[in-house]
């Protein structure tokens, strides 16, 4: 999953795996994306684009979130649906990034 939170703020970026529930019903995938889309909005967050992937991890999404403990409660809540497991980590703009690298000790 793709955070995107305050302008302040690095986003967070997350990648979920289907586990053993989410494979033996892999066809409902898409319903599971839709579900998580109107959790998503319920939430106050905005979803622009679920793909699925081929590789390590099955899925990302894309979304917006008001504040970094929105974004968490909304991915943890898609965890505990007992379909995917995620991973999410701080993730920075190349602007975020300068702005870090500025603050570096000479």
């Amino acid at each position: 999953m793709y955070f995107k939170g305050r302008k302040d703020h690095g986003d967070l970026r997350g990648a979920p795996q289907l586990d053993r529930a989410g494979r033996s019903d892999l066809k409902d995938t898409v319903k599971r994306a839709d579900a998580f889309g109107a959790a998503a909005k319920k939430a106050g967050c905005t979803v622009r684009e679920i793909l699925w992937t081929m590789g390590p991890y099955d899925a990302v999404g894309i979304f917006e979130a008001p504040d970094d403990q929105v974004a968490s409660r909304l991915a943890l809540s898609l965890g505990v649906q007992g379909a995917v497991r995620s991973l999410t980590m701080p993730a920075f703009t190349k602007e975020d990034m300068g702005k870090i690298v500025a603050g570096l000790p000479k």
